[in-house]
């Protein structure tokens, strides 16, 4: 395709003649409203209408069409039949008035439906409108007054042809069911109850009002079965129409003759008159039904009974009305049949002759809406018969059949000015009309579609041009698609990326490299006005002038981003200043030039006063309700996990119990008796971890009492939790403190100062009832490529942690198989995962046939030698070096442990230890055996048993057909490496914890592009989960059989992900395809196209393509042979509590939020935590089938059922007792 050739929106277009596309078109010019599109017509604002900007319109032919599906009729009474003389003397005969008042003035009759339709149309004050959320604002008054009647308005000059007359027309909003019939006085029908739709311009006071089909007294259905009966049985000599007519025409006079003279005679059905004009049968039958006759049988004859239309019964007057209307209606069909018919209906005499005429609205309607052909010509062009240009002409509220230059503007231009929003999707179809074949003016429109782009409109199509040129798409050179979900820093990102792209390829070519360098300028201005978001389109403004001036220095001294809000850049200054007074100046310059830059009154005022003025913005949020909580910077994955730690009642309640702030000493014994994760801990450490939970405890008090809508958590807390101390101590930012422990090298250090304060319960009575802390953005920020969370690589701290990771952290690289190392050392989980238990044997990696690939860290490190403090560099997170989410867990989770096991008041209760609430809510047992592979001539080499505790299982993500107990089946039962050879691999779970936590590893190690990537596979899971299938004390013959359907069905699997995924771009059965095509197609004929060669591979992949099929009806047979053996199982129930949430395409950023359930008080409600927002949501939005989204949990949590560990709602409301 090519590239896309962007007008210069410096360009000088008045420099002689203004390109307009109406040049040589004779026809008249239409004009839309003086009001113009707005400058920021992309903002988002403009998506939702308004008065004045009310949506897309429709154009007077699309308002025809819509009222006249069928051909409307006036209908005039002129007379009605004589009485008979004598008449009887209590016969009353319907009067001429009375007749007419059946089809009163704006009553329209529809022969196709055999009903009535009111409409009215002219200009003047909108009848009183049926209040109706799903309909869009009425146009603006203010607007519409301007003019009565478009169609009468004073001629305008054109904007683009000098002289040119004026051709006027409106432009109408289409409202349904808009007004209540009871508000117009003229609708004349007692039993008229249907809602009246409403089309209104919106340039004048012209409006029309219309209504459903008011059905007649013969039903649609009836008429419409008696005509087909008619036209299908004509009597001998007759022709169909005479047929019909001579039906009509006696029952007409049957009416007649009860109506107006009087007759009460039953009818003879069998008579030789009524049979050979209409015949007897249920078609027949069923229209004297509706007529109000009855039917009776004497001496064998069927006689038909006419109403009593003349009689005193009360009933009388009603019928008489019911049966005058009824011949009123009969009258009209006839009409119209007769002049429809004429020629077919020569030499027929027609009898009874009618006392109404007919006329069809039609050409008055049209001239009054503006629709007649004087007014809107209709073309012979044949455009409605190419298939989908229809579609594009109603776009613009039109028809191809109206089609002209000057009217497709007007269209154009009113759709605009109405819906500016819709600018792309607008110019992209004024594009593809411009395109049709045989259109008269199809250069003079190109023309003016390059005008419109020169004044700063773009097309959808220029957006995916320009998004490719930015490296998004599937041939960009990030392969990631371009949607709403890509983070504003990562598109900014990626045209900086771009843009020194371009300087390198072109630095010998000047020219080319400028001209790239506007359509770079120009993909990242659509880019950013497609978000319809006013801060990212700055943030394109600033980066343009990025160009020319860099800013970065001037945050970095803060060690944060252009993304950072005024919020966190005050508090990180404060923060700074506190740490490095002398630095003050410096800090004073950057913010000073950060405050111009921005246009941030916030920050000149705190330049001027030295006080933060604050940010009124506070969020609704019900009080009963869980409160939000703002980040602190990019921490949207430490909110989730603060949130997901306040769901747990035990460990809220633990952590109330405490008293933290007391820093009692502890002798070297109770450390070395008391380790944590398998080693000895620092007292340096255990004071870091007291305060830690002081300030979680003091997070924990707001969260319950707070009335505003979100809180701000500490920034110790977040320091805290997002550093270790060793990441402290590389950092350079940890002080000294001066408490050691006895007998050993102390090598940690905190960040936090020994002396602070560690903050105490707050008083409640002084709880603040809101907050002024703004809610920061919910995007973390991409600060290094190969982290979602902006981790720097490089250092050996970094190394060595990346030897213990989890293989499931959401952003880091992903082994498909275990190493030996990780499966007997236990760094297969996390640090937090292995600590030492008294009441469970650790195996000694020594008695196995393994050699740990790195010593056990039971003792204690030598000390880092200090390290010189370095300014932060460009990029840097906000706290310094921060860990990923699974090393964040750890983290908290080591101190909240660490703090719990050496508490004066938790530690023991009358002289014995409580069970450590870790150990207890998270931690379960497993037996893990691995079957070494058997060599031939050798013996059988020894089965290795170990068991080990877990806190968290595994699951690999795949493709294809993957439920939760696929995963947690292939993580128990799977093929490892085993000193250097393939060995079976088997886990029994032998005691499961109370919570249950399961993580999804979606980061994938990408082969062909040696990248990390996000997998964003559909993992199917419930609100329930059994476990019983991979207990210890499971059925072993159930065992046996699971684990043999469980092979077979990874063989279908891995058969179809082989055969039928796309790694490479194409599929192996497309490689084999595409490659017989290449041979067969290529000029000249290349030697290897033998056709024993070609055939072969015709084969090929037939048989690849039924082999695929077969393996996933294999695959899905032993899934439900699977799920069968074990559903009587039923004994480990655990219930869904909460869900982790990534959001994004790309391992390199995205967002977090997170998920919990009223498990306790109301099973089927969920929270959504999105950083300070909190919302109720359905449980289908968790369990939905995510194919499609880039929104994937990737930790799911369980309870055990009945366990009573879950309280997501905890709030103590101003009525309540405090706890």
């Amino acid at each position: 395709m090519a590239e896309l050739e962007y007008p210069n929106p410096n360009q000088d277009w008045g420099r002689g003649p203004s390109p307009t596309w109406f040049e040589e078109v004779a026809n008249p010019v239409v004009h839309a409203d003086p009001d113009s599109v707005p400058h920021d017509w992309w903002n988002a604002k403009y998506r939702i209408p308004t008065a004045e900007r009310p949506g897309p319109g429709a154009l007077a032919s699309i308002v025809e069409g819509n009222v006249m599906v069928d051909t409307l009729f006036e209908v005039t009474v002129t007379e009605v039949p004589g009485r008979p003389d004598p008449a009887p003397d209590s016969f009353v005969s319907p009067t001429l008035d009375q007749a007419r008042e059946c089809a009163p003035p704006k009553m329209y009759y529809s022969k196709t439906s055999n009903g009535w339709v009111y409409l009215d149309y002219g200009p003047g004050t909108l009848p009183p409108i049926i209040p109706n959320p799903e309909h869009r604002p009425y146009p603006s008054q203010a607007i519409r007054s301007r003019r009565k009647d478009c169609l009468a308005s004073e001629p305008v000059e054109s904007t683009w042809l000098a002289g040119a007359s004026t051709t006027k027309t409106h432009h109408y909003h289409i409202y349904e069911r808009a007004i209540d019939p009871r508000t117009i006085s003229d609708i004349p029908l007692d039993t008229f109850r249907y809602a009246l739709d409403i089309y209104v311009c919106a340039l004048c006071q012209m409006y029309l009002l219309t209504s459903p089909v008011f059905p007649g007294i013969i039903p649609t259905d009836v008429v419409k079965a008696f005509v087909t009966d008619r036209l299908s049985n004509p009597p001998p000599g007759r022709t169909p129409a005479i047929s019909v007519a001579l039906g009509w025409e006696l029952i007409l006079r049957v009416v007649e003759q009860c109506l107006f003279r009087g007759g009460t005679a039953a009818i003879n059905t069998q008579s030789s008159s009524f049979l050979n004009n209409v015949g007897w049968n249920d078609k027949v039958a069923a229209v004297f039904y509706h007529l109000g006759f009855t039917q009776y049988k004497a001496d064998n004859v069927l006689r038909l009974v006419p109403p009593n239309v003349s009689g005193t019964h009360v009933t009388s007057p009603g019928k008489r009305k019911r049966l005058l209307r009824a011949w009123v209606e009969i009258s009209a069909w006839l009409s119209q049949h007769r002049i429809q018919k004429e020629f077919e209906l020569r030499g027929h005499i027609a009898n009874p002759a009618l006392c109404l005429i007919t006329e069809s609205i039609r050409p008055r309607f049209q001239s009054h809406i503006g629709a007649s052909p004087d007014q809107m010509p209709r073309n012979s062009l044949g455009l409605e018969r190419i298939q989908g240009v229809p579609l594009l002409y109603r776009t613009f509220g039109m028809t191809p059949t109206t089609h002209s230059a000057v009217l497709l503007e007007f269209a154009y231009q009113e759709q605009l000015r109405c819906g500016p929003a819709f600018a792309p999707d607008y110019l992209d179809t004024l594009t593809k009309i411009s395109g049709l074949p045989g259109l008269p003016d199809s250069d003079a429109l190109f023309n003016f579609v390059q005008i419109e782009r020169s004044k700063g409109f773009w097309s959808v199509e220029d957006l995916h041009k320009g998004t490719r040129l930015l490296g998004f798409g599937e041939d960009g050179a990030m392969r990631i698609p371009f949607d709403s979900d890509v983070d504003e820093n990562f598109l900014i990102n990626a045209f900086q990326n771009a843009w020194r792209d371009a300087d390198t390829a072109y630095r010998h070519d000047p020219e080319r490299r400028d001209a790239h360098r506007q359509d770079l300028k120009d993909a990242l201005k659509m880019a950013c006005q497609f978000s319809g978001n006013p801060e990212l389109v700055a943030r394109y403004e600033q980066e343009i002038r990025i160009r020319t001036m860099d800013p970065s220095r001037a945050y970095s001294v803060f060690g944060a981003t252009g993304d950072i809000d005024d919020e966190m850049l005050l508090v990180v200054y404060n923060m700074r200043v506190a740490d490095n007074p002398s630095e003050q100046s410096k800090m004073q310059e950057a913010l000073s030039f950060i405050a111009e830059d921005r246009n941030s009154e916030r920050l000149r005022k705190f330049l001027e006063t030295g006080q933060d003025p604050g940010d009124a913005h506070v969020l609704n949020t019900r009080l009963e309700w869980p409160r939000g909580l703002h980040q602190l910077g990019n921490t949207c994955y430490l909110n989730s996990l603060l949130q997901y730690f306040y769901t747990i009642k035990d460990l809220r309640e633990a952590l109330a119990s405490g008293s933290f702030e007391r820093s009692a000493p502890v002798p070297d014994e109770e450390f070395k008796r008391k380790p944590i994760g398998g080693r000895l801990i620092t007292e340096r450490e255990l004071n870091r971890s007291r305060k830690f939970v002081a300030h979680l405890h003091s997070l924990f008090i707001n969260l319950a009492h707070a009335d505003s809508p979100a809180i701000l958590p500490e920034v110790q807390l977040a320091k805290l939790a997002l550093m270790t101390s060793k990441d402290e101590e590389a950092e350079g930012a940890a002080m000294e403190t001066t408490a050691t422990s006895t007998g050993s090298a102390d090598t940690d250090s905190t960040l936090v100062d020994a002396a602070a304060e560690v903050p105490s319960a707050p008083d409640l009575s002084m709880l603040p009832s809101t907050t002024t802390a703004p809610p920061a953005p919910s995007y973390s920020a991409p600060t290094s490529p190969g982290s979602i969370l902006g981790k720097r690589p490089g250092d050996s701290l970094e190394r060595e942690r990346e030897d213990r990771r989890s293989p499931m952290e959401v952003d880091g690289l992903v082994s498909p198989r275990r190493s030996q190392s990780e499966l007997e050392s236990g760094s297969s989980q996390p640090q937090f995962l292995q600590p030492t238990d008294d009441d469970i044997e650790m195996v000694d990696a020594r008695t196995l046939d393994v050699a740990p690939s790195t010593p056990p860290r039971i003792g204690i490190p030598p000390p880092l030698p200090p390290r010189k403090r370095t300014e932060p560099a460009v990029g840097d997170m906000m706290f310094g070096k921060q860990n990923d989410v699974a090393e964040c867990m750890d983290n908290c989770i080591f101190q909240i442990e660490a703090a719990l096991q050496f508490d004066p008041d938790e530690g023991e209760i009358q002289g014995a230890e409580r069970p450590n609430i870790v150990k207890r809510l998270f931690y379960g047992k497993k037996r893990q055996r691995i079957w070494p592979a058997v060599e031939e001539g050798k013996p059988e080499p020894a089965v290795s048993e170990k068991e080990d505790i877990f806190a968290q299982l595994l699951v690999n993500v795949s493709d294809d057909g993957f439920d939760l107990y696929d995963g947690l089946g292939g993580f128990l039962d799977d093929t490892v490496e085993f000193e250097g050879k393939k060995a079976k691999m088997e886990v029994d779970l032998v005691e499961l914890p109370p919570i249950l936590q399961i993580q999804l590893q979606r980061v994938q190690f990408d082969r062909q592009t040696l990248q990390p990537k996000k997998n964003n596979a559909y993992v199917k899971f419930g609100e329930t989960l059994f476990m019983d299938r991979f207990m210890e004390h499971a059925n072993p013959e159930k065992r046996a059989k699971s684990s043999a359907i469980q092979a077979d069905l990874q063989h279908c699997r891995d058969r179809v992900v082989m055969l039928a995924s796309r790694t490479s771009g194409f599929s192996y059965s497309e490689v084999v395809y595409r490659t017989g095509q290449l041979l067969t197609a290529a000029e000249p004929e290349l030697p290897e196209a033998d056709p024993e060669l070609l055939q072969y591979l015709e084969r090929e992949h037939a048989q690849i393509i039924r082999e695929v099929e077969e393996c996933r009806v294999r695959a899905k047979a032993l899934k439900e042979e699977l799920e069968a053996l074990w559903e009587n199982e039923k004994s480990a129930e655990y219930e869904l509590s909460s869900v982790f949430i990534h959001r994004g395409t790309s391992p390199s950023w995205g967002h977090y939020f997170f998920y919990s359930r009223d498990l306790r008080n109301n099973p089927d409600s969920w929270f959504k935590y999105n950083d300070s927002e909190v919302s109720v949501v359905s449980k289908d939005e968790i369990l939905a089938d995510g194919t499609e989204s880039t929104a994937n949990p990737y930790l799911l949590v369980y309870a055990r059922k009945g366990a009573d560990v879950i309280d997501t709602v905890h709030r103590v409301l101003p009525r309540e007792t405090p706890l």
